[in-house]
């Protein structure tokens, strides 16, 4: 009868448990909306300690990790408002402890989706990274010129910069081959990447064709071939006419090294994927691709060229004249670097 009574009450507590925390967690959700949309600062931060006291004092309930989960949310619209360092430390405790704490959770699961330019690689991991990032073109060569006059020179640099702030933020170190309007030529900008001992070296680069219709996005490796579309677009980012192109494939053949052909078209697969991924069906995936790049030619470690969109087509150029899809490009080439340094490093 005592065990029976025993249990009832083990059962009850639970059960008053429960609901205490619900009702908590309730109410500072509802509050968390409404101050969000007014966006009050000081409630906020109420609010914040609210999930705070519901993790600490209510750890055995659902509502423990969904409220460190709001918590980081918070943080990380107070930092987005104000760009405090504060509000950025307390996101990355808050979703540290979530992971630590609960990482079979799929609140957990969902926090390392949202917030992966936070956690991805631990930092120890990450200080040995180093990526070179090449914007093609730049000065007196413009690149391909597209709808409305838009400049490949130009939409490359801002996707460049994009994919350097994504990766600094995961502690990669970054190099550009040029942060300004300046023309390199293609011989020194993988020797770049060779002086800073870099682990990846991507090119990026807009597409053309004279057919306007032709749309998508490509990632492209270091090789001889003989398609006759691949040879075009070879010769135009090397600036050299096509009738050179077949000198150029016989020179790439007495260089190319399996090996690195190899783990370079897994890092192309890689930014590939997370790049059509980022786009959600924006334009078309043409996929990896082969060609004789110039720029590629020296590199040392594993390198691609990726071909965002076409600056002439009137769909793709309008993606690449906005913002948010530059950075949507941006975070796929970012994500596929990371995914291929970790399995580097495994």
């Amino acid at each position: 009868m005592k065990k029976i009574l025993f249990l009832f009450l083990v059962i009850l507590c639970i059960s008053f448990t429960y609901r205490g925390a619900e009702s908590l967690y309730e109410s500072a959700s509802y509050r968390e909306t409404y101050y969000t949309y007014n966006f009050n600062k000081e409630e906020l931060l109420k609010v914040a300690n609210e999930y705070k006291y519901l993790y600490e004092n209510y750890s055995k309930t659902k509502y423990a990790p969904i409220s460190v989960y709001r918590r980081a949310c918070i943080f990380n619209n107070l930092y987005k408002r104000y760009k405090l360092s504060y509000y950025k430390s307390e996101r990355i405790k808050a979703l540290n402890l979530l992971i630590k704490d609960y990482p079979e959770n799929w609140v957990t699961k969902f926090a390392k989706r949202r917030f992966r330019q936070i956690i991805v690689i631990s930092p120890k991991k990450t200080k040995k990274y180093t990526v070179v990032v090449d914007p093609g073109h730049g000065g007196k060569d413009p690149g391909a010129i597209g709808i409305k006059g838009i400049r490949e020179k130009d939409i490359v640099l801002k996707i460049a910069k994009e994919v350097k702030k994504k990766l600094s933020r995961r502690g990669v170190n970054v190099y550009l081959t040029r942060k300004t309007d300046v023309f390199i030529p293609l011989s020194k900008r993988a020797h770049i990447a060779n002086e800073k001992g870099a682990d990846v070296f991507v090119s990026i680069h807009c597409n053309a064709w004279n057919n306007k219709k032709v749309r998508g996005t490509s990632t492209w490796i270091l090789n001889a071939t003989s398609d006759k579309r691949a040879i075009q677009i070879a010769a135009r980012e090397n600036n050299v006419p096509v009738e050179k192109m077949g000198d150029i494939n016989k020179i790439i053949l007495s260089l190319i090294q399996s090996a690195k052909l190899n783990i370079s078209k897994k890092l192309a697969y890689y930014v590939q994927k997370d790049i059509v991924r980022e786009l959600h069906g924006a334009s078309q995936n043409i996929g990896v691709k082969q060609a004789p790049f110039y720029v590629l030619v020296d590199a040392r470690m594993p390198s691609i060229l990726v071909e965002t969109l076409f600056v002439t087509n009137p769909s793709d150029a309008q993606l690449l004249s906005r913002k948010k899809y530059r950075r949507c490009i941006a975070e796929g080439i970012s994500e596929g670097i990371i995914k291929f340094l970790e399995e580097k490093d495994n």
